[in-house]
């Protein structure tokens, strides 16, 4: 098994990507605002400040949650 310093990696997502996540069951959406790793249980865990899509609000949400909405740039099926 591959070593790993972080719990989940900020590399999948970019500022400004559309994610969508669950929570208690509800299907939510927003806009990544920011990235960053937070030392948590001894180790660091990758979070991204999510805008929610609908209100100015934002929330903390561990990557390992997020999928991402947008397609890649570049990539065009026709």
């Amino acid at each position: 098994m591959k070593s790993s310093d972080s719990f989940g990696k900020t590399d999948d997502f970019s500022v400004g990507d559309l994610v969508c996540w669950s929570k208690l069951g509800e299907k939510l959406s927003g806009l990544v605002r920011n990235l960053k790793l937070i030392h948590k249980g001894g180790r660091n865990v990758a979070y991204a400040e999510v805008i929610l899509l609908g209100s100015s609000k934002t929330e903390q949400i561990c990557c390992l949650s997020l999928e991402k909405l947008t397609k890649p740039a570049g990539k065009t099926s026709y």
